[in-house]
């Protein structure tokens, strides 16, 4: 018997954290779901060896054991939903189509799943218990979108759906990290290069002047300082600013308020909050308009949206919009509330809500958001490319104008 300590929340959104015992993570997640919770996150505390436990086993099953979970990327992800609905989409039974995909190869990390996935099937489990055996690979969002697909007969559209929303985010992020990957090269690029200039050319440099009873600029010397500063504390330094990153991460994953104080100062930016607040609109309303587009209850369904929102006030917002739609509110009512969702977000609910099309609204909602924000992805690195190489070219002229300076007046005093 293994210890379980778990954090759900119930039917009308309230988060609950606790222990429970069971023989395995699948049955103490199956037995809290019999009692109408949401499994948002179970982990295993231990709790001795049970040596009985081991009287089954042979030999093979014990090299078999993986040390490290597998791990499937998110493209090898997308090709699996997207074979794997097609064969459920054309009647393929589901432990026929798991043959067929195994039989192909592929990624090993995803073949090992498959194989635990049939075998998990063939004991008599649904596909969706089966998944969410697997929490490093498949989300909770994944899990309950292919639960609903069970329950309603349309597995194989709720796979299309999936591998379509993940294609689309994964765009997004590639977006985001194709239009960050220049501009960040050069910002790091033209600090290494100052920093080279400062610690191993400028000495040599102006070690002639202190040589010499002439008076320098007020730029020469202060740039003498800086790399002396450098040459002499510029170790120190970055081991310093290393681990004060290192304890500033390690408090931020473990003080909530100092998070919520991270991401309030991070969606206040000028240029990145504005890219921040539409990609937790973008991400809120797609994962909503998925989950309830199969089926999902509304209260499930924001339980879920509210854990893979990105940010800890649109989080906190979510938790009163959940326990205002529990109490017979509308969740256009609950957002307005809220104060943190714009007024389209807020608008197109409503009149979801009041034509029974929420799904496909939010879907728009979420379709219109992540373009405006790789629309201003673009635009924005756009501009901040040449401001980077102004400020680069204009870090590396001054020390070479404040390197030359004396030069120049010594030979205006010679008469050259």
């Amino acid at each position: 018997m293994s210890h379980f300590k778990y954090t759900a929340f119930n039917d009308v959104g309230e988060t609950l954290r606790g222990e429970t015992e069971a023989d395995s993570m699948d049955m103490a997640k199956r037995a809290l779901m019999n009692q109408g919770l949401f499994v948002s996150d179970i982990r295993e505390t231990g709790g001795g060896i049970d040596l009985s436990s081991l009287k089954n086993f042979n030999l093979r099953e014990l090299m078999d054991i993986e040390i490290m979970p597998a791990r499937v990327d998110g493209e090898t992800l997308v090709i699996f939903l997207r074979q794997f609905a097609t064969l459920v989409g054309a009647g393929v039974p589901l432990i026929k189509a798991l043959d067929i995909l195994i039989a192909q190869g592929g990624k090993q990390a995803l073949i090992r799943i498959l194989r635990d996935i049939k075998k998990h099937i063939n004991e008599g489990g649904t596909l969706s218990e089966a998944l969410e055996a697997h929490p490093k690979t498949f989300s909770d969002l994944m899990v309950n979108m292919i639960h609903a697909g069970e329950s309603t007969g349309t597995l194989g559209n709720v796979l299309e759906e999936l591998a379509t929303m993940m294609e689309e985010r994964r765009a997004l992020i590639s977006d985001v990290r194709g239009a960050l990957t220049y501009p960040l090269f050069v910002l790091f690029a033209g600090v290494a290069v100052v920093i080279y200039l400062l610690h191993s050319v400028v000495p040599n440099i102006t070690d002639m002047y202190t040589q010499s009873d002439q008076t320098l600029p007020a730029a020469t010397q202060f740039l003498m300082s800086l790399s002396s500063g450098v040459g002499t504390y510029g170790l120190m330094l970055g081991v310093l600013i290393f681990c004060m990153s290192g304890l500033i991460m390690i408090l931020n994953n473990r003080i909530k308020n100092m998070r919520l104080l991270w991401h309030k100062l991070a969606l206040g930016m000028p240029m990145f909050g504005t890219m921040g607040k539409r990609l937790a609109h973008a991400r809120f309303s797609g994962t909503l308009a998925a989950l309830t587009s199969s089926g999902v209850p509304l209260i499930t369904a924001l339980g879920i949206s509210k854990a893979i929102t990105p940010f800890l006030p649109y989080r906190n917002a979510l938790e009163d919009v959940t326990k205002e739609v529990s109490e017979g509110g509308t969740l256009a009512e609950a957002l307005e509330k809220t104060e943190v969702f714009n007024p389209f977000l807020v608008n197109m609910a409503g009149v979801g809500e009041s034509t029974g099309k929420l799904d496909k609204m939010l879907s728009r909602v979420a379709d219109f958001t992540s373009s405006e924000l790789r629309a201003q992805i673009k635009t924005q690195m756009a501009l901040l490319q040449p401001i980077l190489l102004l400020l680069v070219g204009g870090m590396v002229a001054f020390i070479m104008m404040a390197v030359l300076m004396p030069l120049f007046d010594m030979n205006s005093g010679m008469g050259l």
